[in-house]
Protein backbone atom coordinates (compact mmCIF):
# COMPACT_ATOMS: atom_id res chain seq x y z
CA UNK A 1 0.00 0.00 0.00
CA UNK A 2 1.34 3.53 -0.58
CA UNK A 3 0.88 6.09 1.89
CA UNK A 4 -0.11 9.20 0.89
CA UNK A 5 0.03 13.27 2.79
CA UNK A 6 -1.92 15.50 0.86
CA UNK A 7 -0.68 19.31 1.44
CA UNK A 8 -3.83 20.84 -0.32
CA UNK A 9 -5.68 23.05 2.45
CA UNK A 10 -8.81 21.30 3.96
CA UNK A 11 -11.01 22.30 1.44
CA UNK A 12 -13.70 20.67 -0.95
CA UNK A 13 -10.92 19.92 -3.83
CA UNK A 14 -8.81 18.03 -1.27
CA UNK A 15 -11.34 16.18 0.46
CA UNK A 16 -12.26 14.82 -3.11
CA UNK A 17 -9.00 14.00 -4.22
CA UNK A 18 -8.83 11.90 -0.68
CA UNK A 19 -12.22 10.24 -1.00
CA UNK A 20 -11.18 9.40 -4.55
CA UNK A 21 -7.40 8.03 -3.49
CA UNK A 22 -8.83 6.10 -0.42
CA UNK A 23 -11.45 4.54 -2.44
CA UNK A 24 -8.38 2.38 -4.00
CA UNK A 25 -7.07 -0.33 -2.37
CA UNK A 26 -3.54 0.52 -3.71
CA UNK A 27 -3.75 4.06 -1.79
CA UNK A 28 -3.94 5.12 1.64
CA UNK A 29 -3.98 8.98 2.33
CA UNK A 30 -2.57 9.22 5.88
CA UNK A 31 -3.37 12.81 6.40
CA UNK A 32 -4.38 16.06 5.12
CA UNK A 33 -2.39 18.80 5.97
CA UNK A 34 -2.38 22.66 5.10
CA UNK A 35 1.20 23.81 5.89
CA UNK A 36 4.63 22.20 5.94
CA UNK A 37 5.25 23.07 9.63
CA UNK A 38 2.11 20.04 9.63
CA UNK A 39 4.68 17.62 7.87
CA UNK A 40 7.07 16.64 10.42
CA UNK A 41 4.86 15.01 13.29
CA UNK A 42 2.66 13.13 10.54
CA UNK A 43 6.01 11.63 9.73
CA UNK A 44 6.84 10.64 12.80
CA UNK A 45 3.48 8.48 13.25
CA UNK A 46 2.94 7.46 10.28
CA UNK A 47 5.78 6.63 7.45
CA UNK A 48 4.52 8.36 4.42
CA UNK A 49 5.74 7.48 0.63
CA UNK A 50 4.17 10.20 -1.21
CA UNK A 51 3.33 14.09 -0.54
CA UNK A 52 0.94 15.66 -2.80
CA UNK A 53 1.20 19.29 -2.83
CA UNK A 54 -0.68 22.05 -4.36
CA UNK A 55 0.47 24.82 -6.05
CA UNK A 56 -1.96 27.61 -4.43
CA UNK A 57 -0.50 25.83 -0.94
CA UNK A 58 2.83 26.01 -1.55
CA UNK A 59 3.09 29.38 -2.40
CA UNK A 60 0.88 30.44 0.09
CA UNK A 61 3.55 29.11 2.33
CA UNK A 62 5.83 31.70 1.42
CA UNK A 63 8.88 28.99 1.44
CA UNK A 64 10.85 29.21 -1.89
CA UNK A 65 10.81 26.53 -4.11
CA UNK A 66 14.38 25.32 -3.76
CA UNK A 67 13.68 24.87 0.01
CA UNK A 68 10.27 22.84 -0.34
CA UNK A 69 11.96 19.44 -1.35
CA UNK A 70 14.25 19.84 1.13
CA UNK A 71 11.09 19.77 4.03
CA UNK A 72 10.18 16.88 2.64
CA UNK A 73 13.25 13.97 3.38
CA UNK A 74 12.53 10.55 1.95
CA UNK A 75 9.31 11.34 0.20
CA UNK A 76 8.26 11.34 -3.25
CA UNK A 77 6.79 14.81 -4.33
CA UNK A 78 4.05 15.35 -6.12
CA UNK A 79 2.75 19.47 -7.41
CA UNK A 80 -0.67 20.00 -8.70
CA UNK A 81 -0.67 22.59 -10.63
CA UNK A 82 -1.87 24.51 -13.69
CA UNK A 83 -1.16 23.64 -17.24
CA UNK A 84 1.47 26.15 -17.43
CA UNK A 85 4.79 25.82 -18.70
CA UNK A 86 6.53 28.61 -16.18
CA UNK A 87 5.40 26.47 -13.16
CA UNK A 88 7.15 23.56 -14.51
CA UNK A 89 10.39 25.32 -15.32
CA UNK A 90 10.14 27.19 -11.76
CA UNK A 91 10.18 23.66 -9.82
CA UNK A 92 11.26 20.92 -11.93
CA UNK A 93 15.46 21.55 -10.96
CA UNK A 94 14.13 21.48 -7.11
CA UNK A 95 13.60 17.72 -7.25
CA UNK A 96 9.71 17.69 -7.68
CA UNK A 97 8.82 13.72 -9.08
CA UNK A 98 5.87 14.43 -10.41
CA UNK A 99 3.69 17.21 -12.03
CA UNK A 100 0.06 16.57 -12.55
CA UNK A 101 -2.08 19.34 -13.72
CA UNK A 102 -5.43 20.03 -11.49
CA UNK A 103 -8.01 19.64 -14.23
CA UNK A 104 -6.19 16.04 -15.33
CA UNK A 105 -8.21 12.61 -14.59
CA UNK A 106 -7.80 10.94 -11.33
CA UNK A 107 -6.63 7.79 -13.72
CA UNK A 108 -3.34 9.79 -14.46
CA UNK A 109 -3.07 11.32 -10.73
CA UNK A 110 -3.02 7.70 -9.34
CA UNK A 111 -0.82 6.72 -12.37
CA UNK A 112 1.68 9.55 -11.35
CA UNK A 113 1.57 7.99 -8.05
CA UNK A 114 2.40 4.22 -8.89
CA UNK A 115 5.57 5.85 -11.39
CA UNK A 116 7.47 8.08 -9.02
CA UNK A 117 7.14 5.21 -6.36
CA UNK A 118 8.60 3.08 -8.24
CA UNK A 119 11.39 5.36 -9.28
CA UNK A 120 10.51 7.45 -12.10
CA UNK A 121 9.71 10.89 -12.52
CA UNK A 122 6.30 11.86 -14.40
CA UNK A 123 4.83 14.86 -16.45
CA UNK A 124 0.95 14.71 -17.15
CA UNK A 125 0.12 15.08 -20.43
CA UNK A 126 -1.75 18.50 -20.51
CA UNK A 127 1.54 20.08 -19.37
CA UNK A 128 3.66 18.13 -22.22
CA UNK A 129 1.92 20.52 -24.70
CA UNK A 130 3.23 23.88 -23.58
CA UNK A 131 6.58 22.46 -22.58
CA UNK A 132 6.86 20.82 -26.05
CA UNK A 133 6.03 24.13 -27.59
CA UNK A 134 9.04 25.82 -26.27
CA UNK A 135 11.28 23.20 -26.76
CA UNK A 136 10.65 21.23 -30.05
CA UNK A 137 13.36 21.70 -32.57
CA UNK A 138 12.27 22.29 -36.49
CA UNK A 139 14.28 19.38 -37.73
CA UNK A 140 12.79 16.00 -37.21
CA UNK A 141 14.63 12.92 -35.39
CA UNK A 142 15.04 10.57 -38.19
CA UNK A 143 12.72 7.56 -37.68
CA UNK A 144 13.31 3.72 -38.07
CA UNK A 145 10.44 3.58 -40.82
CA UNK A 146 9.95 -0.16 -40.33
CA UNK A 147 9.80 0.76 -36.16
CA UNK A 148 7.67 3.32 -36.75
CA UNK A 149 4.99 2.01 -39.16
CA UNK A 150 1.82 3.28 -37.49
CA UNK A 151 -1.27 2.17 -38.39
CA UNK A 152 -4.38 4.42 -39.54
CA UNK A 153 -6.19 3.48 -36.12
CA UNK A 154 -3.06 4.12 -34.04
CA UNK A 155 -2.17 7.21 -35.75
CA UNK A 156 -5.85 8.22 -34.85
CA UNK A 157 -5.68 7.05 -31.12
CA UNK A 158 -2.20 9.17 -30.67
CA UNK A 159 -3.86 11.83 -31.36
CA UNK A 160 -6.99 11.77 -28.63
CA UNK A 161 -3.61 10.59 -26.54
CA UNK A 162 -2.21 13.92 -27.27
CA UNK A 163 -5.81 15.78 -26.50
CA UNK A 164 -5.93 14.48 -23.33
CA UNK A 165 -8.26 11.66 -23.72
CA UNK A 166 -8.53 8.84 -21.31
CA UNK A 167 -8.60 4.87 -22.71
CA UNK A 168 -12.18 4.77 -21.98
CA UNK A 169 -13.09 8.08 -23.63
CA UNK A 170 -10.83 6.82 -26.50
CA UNK A 171 -13.18 4.42 -26.66
CA UNK A 172 -16.19 5.86 -26.51
CA UNK A 173 -14.89 8.89 -29.68
CA UNK A 174 -13.95 6.20 -31.93
CA UNK A 175 -16.74 3.25 -31.18
CA UNK A 176 -14.29 0.54 -29.69
CA UNK A 177 -14.05 -1.37 -25.99
CA UNK A 178 -11.29 0.37 -23.60
CA UNK A 179 -9.46 -3.11 -23.81
CA UNK A 180 -8.92 -2.58 -27.37
CA UNK A 181 -7.38 1.02 -27.12
CA UNK A 182 -4.79 -0.12 -23.79
CA UNK A 183 -3.53 -2.61 -26.66
CA UNK A 184 -3.33 -0.36 -29.59
CA UNK A 185 -1.41 2.19 -26.42
CA UNK A 186 1.11 -0.47 -25.72
CA UNK A 187 1.32 -0.73 -29.16
CA UNK A 188 2.45 2.80 -29.55
CA UNK A 189 5.32 2.51 -26.19
CA UNK A 190 6.56 -0.42 -27.82
CA UNK A 191 6.75 1.57 -31.25
CA UNK A 192 8.14 4.11 -30.54
CA UNK A 193 10.18 3.28 -27.24
CA UNK A 194 8.24 4.79 -24.91
CA UNK A 195 7.63 4.38 -21.05
CA UNK A 196 5.01 6.28 -20.67
CA UNK A 197 2.39 9.02 -22.47
CA UNK A 198 4.42 12.19 -21.68
CA UNK A 199 6.90 10.59 -23.24
CA UNK A 200 5.06 9.13 -26.17
CA UNK A 201 3.84 12.59 -26.54
CA UNK A 202 7.27 14.08 -27.16
CA UNK A 203 8.73 11.29 -29.17
CA UNK A 204 5.42 11.89 -31.78
CA UNK A 205 5.82 15.62 -31.42
CA UNK A 206 9.62 15.93 -32.21
CA UNK A 207 9.45 13.67 -34.91
CA UNK A 208 5.76 15.46 -36.36
CA UNK A 209 3.77 12.70 -36.03
CA UNK A 210 0.96 14.83 -34.64
CA UNK A 211 0.42 18.76 -34.30
CA UNK A 212 0.54 20.67 -30.95
CA UNK A 213 -2.03 23.23 -31.21
CA UNK A 214 -2.01 26.14 -27.86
Amino acid sequence: MINIVLLAGRNIVCEGISRILNSDPEFRVIAEISNFRELDPVQKQNKADVLIIDQDEAERSGIEPAEMVKLCPGLKTLLLTEADDTTFFKYYKTGITAFVCKDSAIEELAFAIRQIVSGSRFVCTNLVVPILNQYVRTTPVLLDQEQMALSAREREILDLIAEGYTNQEIADKIFTSKRTVEGHRLSLLHKTGSRNTASLICYAVSNRLINIRD
